[in-house]
């Protein structure tokens, strides 16, 4: 998604061009981090139900928004979710939206979701485009992308092998929500019908939370800090931002945990970056737990 920012900006001069895409990469790279971690995981299984809204903001100032929908039960899993952005006074605009379907194989920690269909639409100024992929037996088979990529001898080839035991970018929630006790200790293959990446969270640290919308935390909540690493693979091109994103050791997730449960959900997303930091912070969040009953979380 981070890689798409900069051909959805497409008109102005070309100093706003290039800060405008330089603002959405950054963005669009922290809704793809809070899609793979929410939520971090589940006492005994994945919420039957989360509905959650995220502000976005960059320097502080907000910019957009990212709503996220998720249905889950013994048969499969069901998720839908959609950013819109407005960068530099809202002369750049840009839409996107998603969905996931799949199985879910195995049962308590060992669970792991099975991909069947992946969707992603986006549209920016006068461009927009869609991906479609299909899977069997864990990797991507059908996969339908629109427009096209273009040709290019920077680009590092994708192969079959690129595009087995792989999971899309929004199936990535699933991969998180194992019974494991370690919500920072993960590695997420991830193919998203152009790039092959993994998404690698570490234990950083443990801070307290602050509710950035004026709500009161509980007396000495205290939050988890991952660590979140973007591992390039296949797909993508080797130009310096690539590379940049790439050695980022900044870019983090805190964790908070959800009152009255043992769920744990993304309070704020952070990626600083040369041109400013990006950041993704929780303002409503409802979840649907068969043990816990319903949790809502206000910010």
């Amino acid at each position: 998604m981070f890689h798409r920012a900069v051909q959805l900006v497409s008109s102005g001069s070309a100093g706003a061009r290039k800060a405008a895409s330089r603002v959405t990469s950054s963005l669009l790279a922290s809704t793809l981090l809070l899609v793979a971690t929410m939520p971090a995981y589940a006492s005994d299984t994945w919420p039957e139900a989360v509905n959650a809204r995220y502000k976005l903001k960059f320097q502080g100032i907000e910019v957009g928004k990212l709503d996220f929908h998720s249905q889950t039960s013994p048969q499969g899993y069901t998720i839908n979710g959609g950013a819109q952005l407005s960068v530099l006074l809202g002369l750049f605009k840009i839409k996107t939206a998603g969905n996931a379907t799949g199985a879910i194989a195995g049962g308590g920690a060992a669970a792991a979701p099975q991909p069947k269909t992946y969707a992603f639409d986006w549209q920016g100024g006068k461009k927009h485009g869609a991906i479609k992929l299909g899977f069997e037996g864990g990797a991507a088979k059908h996969i339908s992308v629109d427009p096209p990529p273009s040709p290019s001898p920077e680009t590092i080839p994708l192969l079959d092998k690129h595009k087995a035991n792989v999971v899309d970018p929004i199936s990535a929630i699933m991969v998180l929500t194992r019974n494991d006790g370690k919500p920072c200790d993960k590695r997420v293959p991830v193919f998203d019908g152009k790039h092959r990446f993994d998404v690698v969270f570490s234990f950083k640290r443990q801070q307290p939370i602050k509710p950035a919308g004026g709500s009161k935390a509980a007396s000495g909540e205290v939050g988890i800090v991952c660590a979140v690493t973007y591992v390039p693979i296949a797909g993508h091109k080797q130009k310096a931002e690539t590379e940049a994103f790439a050695k980022n050791r900044d870019m983090e997730v805190l964790l908070r945990r959800l009152p009255g449960s043992d769920m744990m959900v993304p309070h704020t997303v952070t990626i600083p970056t040369a041109w400013g930091t990006a950041t993704m912070v929780s303002d409503q969040i409802d979840v649907t737990s068969s043990k816990a009953g319903q949790i809502a979380l206000r910010d």
